[in-house]
Formats: structure tokens, sequence, C-alpha cells
């Protein structure tokens, strides 16, 4: 079952990953998004599992159900939706910065 657990959450993980990688970058070459997903990786490290956990979930799913998975986060850490807003705001704009930093290495 924890094997099962670590594969789902890479799988989220991945998910996240791409789907920022190709909404940021959608007029960039393959080298430069694997760039940039490796920085997204490296900056990401450098949070908390909380705060990763926070935001990998927050940018899931599609559509309604990006919604609804917005929601069920929003009840599992007891916090209202507008604040669960501004949080995943503010780790956007921190994990920004750091991959702009990154790529500038």
């Amino acid at each position: 079952m924890v094997l099962l657990e670590v594969y789902k959450e890479r799988e989220k993980e991945q998910e996240a990953l791409s789907e920022v990688a190709y909404t940021q970058t959608e007029s960039y070459n393959s080298d430069d998004l694997e760039h940039r997903a490796e920085c997204l990786k490296r900056c990401l490290e450098g949070h908390t599992p909380d705060n990763r956990e926070l935001i990998l979930q927050y940018y899931q799913g599609e559509k309604g159900a990006k919604i609804e998975n917005r929601k069920k986060l929003s009840e599992k850490l007891k916090t209202p939706l507008n604040t669960l807003r501004m949080r995943a705001l503010r780790l956007r704009e921190r994990l920004q910065i750091c991959v702009a930093d990154c790529l500038k290495a």
C-alpha cells in the first residue's frame, strides 16, 4: 500500500509539473521545457512537504475536476477557499521567481 501511495504521489507530481510547464512555456522548444521543468522540480524541493503537496494538488485536474479538487483540498486543510487561493498564489509567485532565477543561472 505504501508503494502504491508513493506511485500515486509521483504521478500527481509529474502531472502538475507538466501542466505548469506547458501553460507557462507554450512557445519554447523541448530542451527549454526540460530545463524549466528541472528548475521547477528544484524549486519545489526547496519548499516544505506541505507546501509542495498544496501547490501540486491545487493545479491538478481539468475544468470541473480542478474546481472539485480545490474544494476537497480546502476541506482537507480546514481552510476557506479564498485563503487556499491566496496561499496558492503566494506559493506560485515564489516558485515563479525561483524558476526565473534558476533559468538565468
